[in-house]
């Protein structure tokens, strides 16, 4: 995975952006659920393609593969919302939070678009069980290697820089 990113980056850097894509696709497409770590780089290159609602078609495949993929439907509100379609990413939101109401990160963005959208009693709701899960949240992830503990599951450890090492 990771020489998949770095020569994808190296395309991109090089103006190769076809090539760059077709490296980050590979890698969202065999690993769909660390996807969500080619989002920002797939966005950049549609968008200097004039594409950028060709990443639907990614973010579809990966949840075919995996259709409860939380950072995935995460991305997909997000680019929802950059279409200015907040009902849309609220109810993606939503389905998210349906089978992971620990999500907090789904929750902020629920909580933001709500805000966005004046719709203040629902924001309001959604901070109170924001704050209830991040009180409740005593559980972090541990890098097996070399200890580091994190409150989110992280890919690389920023300590020892192993790769895939996080456990909660």
């Amino acid at each position: 995975v990771p020489a998949l990113l770095y020569l994808g980056d190296i395309y991109f850097e090089e103006g190769n952006l076809r090539r760059a894509i077709s490296l980050w696709e590979l890698t969202a497409s065999r690993f769909p659920k660390i996807a969500y770590i080619v989002f920002e780089r797939l966005e950049k290159a549609y968008f200097e393609r004039g594409n950028l609602s060709d990443i639907v078609s990614v973010y579809e495949a990966v949840l075919k593969e995996s259709p409860r993929n939380v950072r995935t439907l995460i991305e997909l509100a997000l680019l929802h919302q950059k279409k200015g379609d907040l009902k849309e990413a609220v109810r993606v939101l939503r389905e998210v939070l349906e089978y992971e109401p620990s999500s907090m990160l789904a929750r902020q963005r629920l909580i933001a678009f709500l805000h966005e959208m004046g719709e203040m009693e629902q924001a309001q709701e959604e901070m109170k069980k924001f704050l209830e899960a991040a009180g409740a949240r005593t559980e972090d992830f541990v890098c097996s290697k070399c200890g580091y503990r994190s409150q989110e599951v992280l890919w690389r450890c920023p300590k020892c820089h192993a790769w895939q090492t996080f456990l909660s």
